[in-house]
């Protein structure tokens, strides 16, 4: 493939601290933290802002000062499947889902599922490909960096 493959794709809504989201982590401040421990790979950020204003602006500040995280905002559905097909894996960071389709749209174009809080077995049996961290932050670190061949700090 001559697209170079990104280390992660994280793909949400930002959570507001009220509201649907409510209990859902900032994926943004996940991601930076995660992008600062393996400075060498590539991130990529998909998904629409949340309704917390503050919030948003904190995600396109802590974001937009790494130079391995690209912030794509929204991507219409007709046009993520590109994303899926460039991802070394999908990256979770939710304190829980309900039914996640991303996990389904990922394992659709083959990358693994990697998943902080949310065991990616509940979806599906043959989940051998899947990490999941248990909650721990620095293994979260270490799957996504068994990715990508990058040494963390």
């Amino acid at each position: 493939m001559d697209t170079p493959l990104h280390a992660s794709l994280f793909i949400g809504t930002y959570p507001s601290k009220h509201g649907a989201h409510a209990g859902h982590k900032h994926p943004g401040d996940d991601l930076a933290t995660l992008a600062e421990a393996i400075p060498g790979e590539s991130f990529r950020l998909v998904g629409p802002p949340g309704q917390d204003e503050m919030c948003n602006e904190q995600v396109r500040s802590r974001v937009g000062n790494l130079d391995n995280v690209e912030h794509c905002g929204h991507v219409p559905p007709t046009e993520i499947h590109s994303y899926y097909l460039e991802a070394k894996a999908l990256v979770n960071t939710s304190a829980y889902e309900g039914f996640p389709s991303t996990f389904l749209e990922a394992w659709r174009y083959d990358p693994p599922v990697v998943a902080l809080d949310v065991p990616p077995s509940r979806f599906a049996t043959d989940s051998a490909d899947a990490g999941y961290a248990e909650g721990d932050f620095n293994t979260l670190v270490e799957l996504v960096s068994a990715l990508s061949d990058e040494p963390h700090a």
